[in-house]
Parts: C-alpha cells; sequence; structure tokens
C-alpha cells in the first residue's frame, strides 16, 4: 500500500511541475516589437482580408499595408512613427495579448467564415502566435480596431 501511495505521490507531481513548466512556456513578455505579422479575413469577396505586417530595420519601423478589398498590387510600405509603436505595444499589454500565445481555435461547424492570424518577434527573439477560425480570443476586438485605425491612418494618408 506505501509503494502505491508513493508512486501516485510521484506522478502526481510530476503531473503539476510537467503542466506548470508547459504554462510558463506559453507566457511571453510583452517588449519592442521585431515583427509583427496580423491578418484576418471579412467575408469570401475577393480581396476581403487585412493584412499588416510590421518589421523593426535599420532603426525604424517598416509597414507594409493590405486593407479589405485592395489587391496585393496596392500594398503600401510606410515607415511607422515610434510612438504609434509604443501605442501598438501599450496596446498588447493593455489587452494582455501575451496570453493568446498559443491560442489555435476553430468552429468546426461553420463552413464559410472569418479567420485570423498574428505572428509577434520580439527583440529579445521570443514568439508569440495565435489564429483562429470563427473564435477568437479574449479582447480580440479592441485590439483588431487599435491595429486598424494605426495601420489605415498611413494608408489614407
Amino acid at each position: 500500500m506505501k509503494k502505491v501511495i508513493i508512486i501516485v505521490f510521484i506522478l502526481v507531481l510530476i503531473g503539476g511541475t510537467s503542466m506548470f513548466i508547459f504554462k510558463n512556456n506559453n507566457k511571453v513578455k510583452i517588449t519592442d516589437i521585431k515583427y509583427l505579422s496580423f491578418y484576418y479575413t471579412q467575408g469570401n469577396m475577393m480581396n476581403s482580408y487585412v493584412k499588416y505586417t510590421l518589421t523593426y530595420e535599420n532603426d525604424k519601423y517598416i509597414a507594409e499595408i493590405k486593407p479589405n478589398f485592395k489587391s496585393e498590387e496596392e500594398i503600401k510600405k510606410v515607415e511607422i512613427k515610434k510612438n504609434d509603436i509604443e501605442k501598438i505595444i501599450e496596446t498588447l499589454k493593455k489587452y494582455n495579448v501575451n496570453k493568446w500565445n498559443g491560442f489555435n481555435k476553430s468552429d468546426k461547424y461553420v463552413l464559410d467564415g472569418d479567420s485570423f492570424s498574428l505572428y509577434i518577434t520580439f527583440l529579445d527573439n521570443t514568439k508569440l502566435s495565435a489564429s483562429g477560425y470563427m473564435m477568437y480570443p479574449k479582447n480580440y476586438n479592441e485590439v483588431q480596431n487599435v491595429l486598424d485605425k494605426i495601420f489605415l491612418s498611413y494608408y489614407n494618408e
């Protein structure tokens, strides 16, 4: 009986420790962005998707912006101001986007819906990724709205 109790105790200890380690591996500290890619669809019409990429290069942030219903040929490449980068980072922190890391859910019962994907590499080379099809992480709409506002303001200049 003692052996059974010891084995159960060891299994519980190993399981609890591995869950703690796995959970901590999903946590990402939001810092300065090295690369960001945000993509989402809005319907099934031609060019009905939005795509933003942001790359840090030569001490500048360069964005490629493709609004909804614009073709790939209409993508604009622009430099993003530091204060807008700070707004993006503040938004990621405010809405706990670090908790999105590993989010990958879909509603298999929806045949013709919308999707999103977010990939971020931070300057310390940690990575965050999240994606979904008709399922979204907490505060998704708030983050999408802020990113739309910032990136589309540059596209429309």
